[in-house]
């Protein structure tokens, strides 16, 4: 009954249509088609829904990395500052020698210049 009154209502608001109800072949082939229809729609609904769900999965893996990477960035500028910082004091207190000795990370080239 409910499916009748589906495709009566659907007919009364395409009155261009040819109602089925008088042929059940015709009925039965306009409600398979509608059904099958309704499937299609329900399983592209379904796949959209699990892309937009694997999309903003994929985003938020790409803006984690993207803030450690951005972390681990900072934390290394800090340590450079902080070493930078260590060998503007011995310069400024005239430990050429123990900034020699120290190594600090500025490769030989640039130690050898600054001394």
């Amino acid at each position: 009954m409910a499916e009748e009154q589906f495709d009566r209502s659907f007919f009364d608001k395409c009155p261009n249509l040819t109602d089925p109800g008088t042929d059940p072949k015709l009925h039965d082939l306009t409600f398979s088609t509608i059904s099958t229809a309704t499937e299609i729609i329900d399983r592209r609904r379904e796949q959209n829904r699990i892309s937009q769900r694997t999309f903003k999965e994929k985003r938020a893996q790409q803006v984690a990395d993207l803030e450690e990477s951005y972390n681990e960035l900072l934390r290394s500028n800090e340590a450079l500052q902080l070493e930078v910082n260590a060998a503007i004091k011995l310069l400024a207190g005239g430990g050429e020698g123990k900034l020699r000795e120290m190594n600090i990370g500025m490769g030989h080239e640039m130690s050898s210049n600054i001394v």
